[in-house]
């Protein structure tokens, strides 16, 4: 039971986190302003307050006669915080599938993350639900070890934390003229702020 909570208390976080970084990747850092932090953080620490005094409300989730991980039953609170979690994972899916369309550099390494996010998420709802082929192990547990190599993956060999490139990214957005790359096609294939703008 202590593991289950345990783990409970690091999924929103985990998702807010996870947010604010596709938001960082897909270049809306604009968009994190210290208002919308703290917006996005308030849920998650209500979570783990509500998480952490559970015995005295059952709102997260509902005692059972042998509580193990598996056994660990939802409260109505839970549901709330699940379209919370499940709204930031749609929100991902659309800037990461903007950026699979707009950014031929970065199709790849998003189609990894983006690829990474569903299968969490399935095995997640699986837990959820109590749908989880794998019982008494936790599928979102077990989905973690394909998805790490997944990221390792889009980390180190598609290089999309290269400083050069991420360097020369910061210039070009900060530049007042707009510019514009056509690939061979004469498809748009990337452009700065100011060209977006434009």
């Amino acid at each position: 039971l202590f593991w289950a909570l345990f783990q409970l208390v690091w999924q929103l976080p985990a998702v807010t986190v996870i947010f604010c970084f596709v938001v960082q990747y897909a270049g809306h850092s604009h968009w994190l302003t210290r208002r919308v932090v703290v917006l996005l953080a308030l849920p998650s620490l209500l979570f783990v307050l509500l998480l952490l005094t559970n015995d005295l409300h059952n709102l997260i989730w509902r005692p059972t006669v042998a509580p193990r991980g598996a056994d660990l039953l939802p409260g109505p609170a839970a549901w709330l915080f699940n379209v919370f979690s499940f709204t930031l994972t749609v929100l991902n899916v659309g800037i990461l599938g903007r950026l699979i369309l707009r950014s031929p550099l970065n199709r790849w390494p998003a189609a990894l993350i983006l690829a990474n996010f569903l299968f969490i998420r399935a095995a997640h709802l699986a837990d959820f639900t109590g749908h989880n082929p794998f019982v008494p192990l936790s599928a979102v547990v077990l989905s973690f070890i394909p998805a790490a190599a997944v990221f390792a993956l889009a980390l180190f060999s598609f290089r999309i934390f290269d400083p050069i490139r991420l360097a020369r990214q910061a210039v070009l957005d900060q530049m007042a003229d707009g510019i514009v790359v056509l690939d061979v096609g004469r498809r748009v294939a990337d452009m700065n702020r100011a060209a977006a703008a434009m």
